[in-house]
């Protein structure tokens, strides 16, 4: 299996320059070789696939930018064009039909070009179309504007939904033509979820059903959500975990594996990875925690059913940005525990991007 990795930059002298990787995957036993860096690219914190063979990725900085490269067959990497964000720490890009859309974190705005993106960055500093959006929440110093941090598109539908940490809000958006192709048009709130809660990513499930995680709140809020309107109901909730007393929750990413039957929450501070059966009505039940064999995960990803001594687990491949590794965990997926069964330095993981 073919994965690519995003990175942040590393505070180790000797470090290889900031950049994409690229590596092997054996769902046999979980370990990544001829792990390479394949492009170099200041903070390439989140990255993402087209349908036609591009990746994006964002630099989360002060100066956020989007890039564009094209993959070989050998895996290599060939920058396309690049543009600014126009906004501050970009942390999400997500690919549309005809559209690929950013999110700046501090700035609290999304960002939306029409690919392929510019060569000539210099000369498109205002290329693309940016929507600000705004709010504040009672945790003061994390709430005290919007701040957007991940957009995902409602399914069977063409509305994009992106969560916003400091409004406690998820907001609509919605793809439609425009005047060089494709373009967004905004609605507001489509979520309006608990003072506080701050939410960070989000999973959807079968029935019409989403699950957001918050990262202020460690809860799951289940929410049923409406096609035809593209607005969304919290029906329920449940908390990511167990609380350690001395360790914080701060969940980051959530998926739901493969059968629509499990949902993955991984917890930083706990440095743990969550499972939660799903009933199909918006009920959560815990099943169990496991070690995610590092520190700090910021992202993984669930790749299915191992093979060989694995074929009864699920394996799921964490980020752990705080220890720089890549920990392949293999779960129990009727107890949700499981075990690190390999690990692999990467300084310093943030994201993961499986192809196939």
């Amino acid at each position: 299996m073919r994965i690519y990795f995003g990175t942040y930059p590393s505070t180790l002298a000797g470090q290889e320059p900031e950049g994409i990787w690229h590596g092997t995957f054996n769902t046999s036993d979980g370990s990544i070789t001829n792990l390479a860096q394949v492009a170099v690219v200041s903070a390439p914190s989140f990255i993402t696939v087209d349908g036609r063979g591009s990746l994006f990725a964002v630099s989360e900085g002060e100066h956020g930018a989007l890039s564009q490269y094209a993959i070989s067959d050998d895996h290599s990497l060939e920058l396309v064009g690049r543009v600014p964000t126009q906004g501050i720490d970009p942390c999400h890009v997500i690919t549309l039909p005809g559209l690929v859309v950013a999110t700046n974190y501090t700035s609290g705005s999304v960002f939306a070009h029409v690919p392929p993106l510019p060569q000539d960055a210099e000369g498109h500093q205002d290329s693309g179309e940016l929507f600000q959006q705004f709010g504040t929440g009672p945790v003061l110093d994390r709430q005290e504007g919007p701040h957007a941090h991940f957009a995902a598109q409602l399914p069977g539908t063409q509305f994009l939904w992106v969560t916003d940490l400091g409004a406690d809000k998820v907001f609509k958006y919605q793809l439609a033509a425009g005047g060089n192709g494709r373009t967004l048009l905004s609605f507001g709130a489509a979520v309006n979820l608990p003072a506080g809660t701050g939410p960070r990513h989000i999973a959807f499930g079968p029935d019409n059903i989403a699950y957001i995680v918050g990262e202020l709140d460690p809860r799951i809020y289940a929410v049923r959500f409406d096609t035809s309107s593209g607005d969304g109901e919290v029906i329920g909730s449940a908390p990511v975990g167990t609380p350690v007393e001395g360790k914080i929750q701060q969940p980051s990413h959530i998926e739901i594996s493969a059968d629509g039957t499990r949902l993955f929450t991984a917890v930083r501070g706990a440095d743990t990875l969550s499972t939660h059966a799903l009933d199909g009505l918006g009920g959560l039940t815990l099943l169990g925690e496991t070690s995610v064999g590092g520190q700090w995960p910021r992202h993984f990803r669930a790749l299915g059913r191992g093979e060989g001594e694995l074929a009864d687990r699920e394996l799921v491949l964490v980020a752990n940005q705080g220890s720089a590794t890549l920990d392949t965990l293999a779960l129990d997926p009727a107890t949700g525990e499981g075990t690190v069964v390999a690990s692999t330095p990467l300084q310093v993981a943030a994201c993961v991007l499986p192809l196939d």
